[in-house]
Parts: structure tokens; sequence; C-alpha cells
């Protein structure tokens, strides 16, 4: 029931104390938001310090994602990269979690709502996913910018919008349907692992479908 007095929502534990004044503690009672307890949650994980939230994610990643210490302690910079542009969208420690297993597990699980949604025409699908493979796997950056040119360059060739590439190769990476900017998932997922992603991708959407792969 208490508040600074201003429009302060985020506060650290150092303002707190000194903006904290009993006289400002409210008569009436206070409400217990769940939604709202989420959304300061992570503003503060935004807030942390890089160095301790990265050793949070890699112990949780070791414990609960099936990830060795070794191959994280290797890809150390990759995995502070990663957390940088997944931790806006995460609102507990567990949600970013969910967000960087991705970048570093052998292998991922398909949301089936998302498999629903942009996943609609195997067959379609399957076509333009190789396609996007050849593109990728020729391309010689691996950079943002130069792979968004190769995935328009593409969605130009085939009369679609990039959208229509862009939402099943978000699946095919990632699983879900929301991420961060894809060419960015792209760049930090790496060649290597991208090819793997895509080539996964086809074979079950294949398999699903009964064609051969």
């Amino acid at each position: 029931g208490w508040s600074p007095g201003d429009d302060r929502e985020v506060m650290s534990k150092p303002e707190l104390i000194e903006a904290f004044d009993v006289a400002r503690i409210l008569k009436k009672s206070a409400v217990f938001d769940p939604r709202k307890l989420e959304w300061l949650n992570g503003q503060h994980i935004t807030r942390m310090d890089s160095a301790l939230l990265v050793a949070a994610v890699e112990e949780a990643l070791v414990k609960g994602g099936g990830l060795s210490l070794e191959q994280l302690t290797a890809e150390h910079d990759r995995l502070d990269q990663v957390i940088h542009i997944v931790k806006e969208r995460a609102r507990t420690l567990d949600e970013l979690v969910d967000q960087a297993r991705p970048f570093f597990a052998d292998d991922i699980t398909y949301d089936d709502r998302a498999v629903q949604k942009h996943w609609k025409n195997g067959e379609t699908t399957v076509k333009r996913l190789r396609a996007l493979a050849d593109r990728f796997a020729a391309s010689t950056s691996f950079e943002p910018q130069p792979l968004e040119h190769e995935l328009r360059g593409l969605a130009d060739e085939l009369e679609i919008s990039a959208a229509k590439l862009i939402h099943p190769l978000r699946v095919a990476l990632m699983g879900v349907a929301v991420s961060p900017g894809i060419f960015d998932v792209l760049s930090l997922m790496g060649r290597e692992r991208t090819l793997a992603r895509l080539a996964r991708a086809s074979e079950h959407l294949a398999d699903e479908s009964g064609h051969p792969a």
C-alpha cells in the first residue's frame, strides 16, 4: 500500500530505501496483481547485470535444458548476445531460458498452434524452406543484413510477401510463432545450425504430408 509519490514503478533496492516514508503507506488495502508482478519482474530482468543474468541462464540450461556446462562456457559470448536479444520478451527467468534454449539445443519441438498457423500447406512450406536453405548455404555472409537481402530476394522471385517466408522459417528455427527479429535469430543461430533446422523441418513436413523427403 505504499508508493513513492511520483510515477516511478521500477526501482532498485537502494532507491526504495531512500524513497520510503512510513507516512506514504495508504490506509486502503493493497492489491496483489500477478500480471503486474510478472511485468515488474521482466523490467528487473532487463536491468539486471549482464554477467549475473548470463550465469543464471547458464545454470538453468545445464540443469533443465540438457546442455553441458562445457558447451555453454565455450559459447559464452554467443550466450550473452542471445540473452541480450531475448530478454526484452521475457517476464520470468524460466521464459528467458525457454527462449534462449533453441539457440544451443541439438533439437527442438514444434508448437502445435504455430504449426497449424504457419505450416498449413506442408508441400508448399517444404519447397520454400528448402529454397531458403539453398540461399543461406550460398550466402557469403551470415550477418543480418545480407541474410535479409537473400530472403527478400527469394520472396520477390516467388512473387510472395516476405512474411510468407519469415513465419514458416521462424517455426523451423525456434519451434514457436514468436521470437526476436528473424535476421538476428539467423545470425546468432549460425549457418550450420540454421541449415540443420531447415533440413529437419523439411523432413518433418514431408513425413507428415506423406511425400518423400
